[in-house]
């Protein structure tokens, strides 16, 4: 989300957040959530996919991610993982054919030169 806040004034992007629920940042420290409150203020869109934290609403977000993508951007570290939230949606972008844009932190600098 970061990464997007920071490119979209140089190119064409909207920040369109799926969040699996209302709450999610309760137990966060003080520092995070004002970190995700700002985000939050930012973005396009923000949509929760439930009310409150249910034992699978990370990974359904993630799959909702997917479905209403056209693209796949993201910060994985280890293309190979096959553990982790990340890891888990990549694999599901690959399978639905969605093309996966690796992001490194040099490439964000680079693209704020715009």
């Amino acid at each position: 989300a970061e990464a997007v806040l920071k490119i979209r004034e140089a190119l064409p992007v909207r920040l369109h957040l799926i969040l699996p629920c209302k709450g999610q940042s309760d137990r966060w420290h003080f520092a995070e959530k004002r970190r995700y409150r700002e985000i939050l203020k930012q973005a396009d869109t923000a949509d929760f996919l439930f009310e409150r934290y249910t034992p699978d609403c990370m990974l359904r977000r993630d799959d909702a991610m997917v479905a209403r993508s056209g693209y796949c951007v993201c910060y994985l570290r280890d293309p190979a993982a096959k553990r982790g939230g990340t890891a888990y949606t990549v694999r599901r972008a690959k399978k639905e054919g969605l093309e996966v844009i690796h992001l490194i932190p040099v490439e964000v600098e680079q693209l704020t030169l715009l």
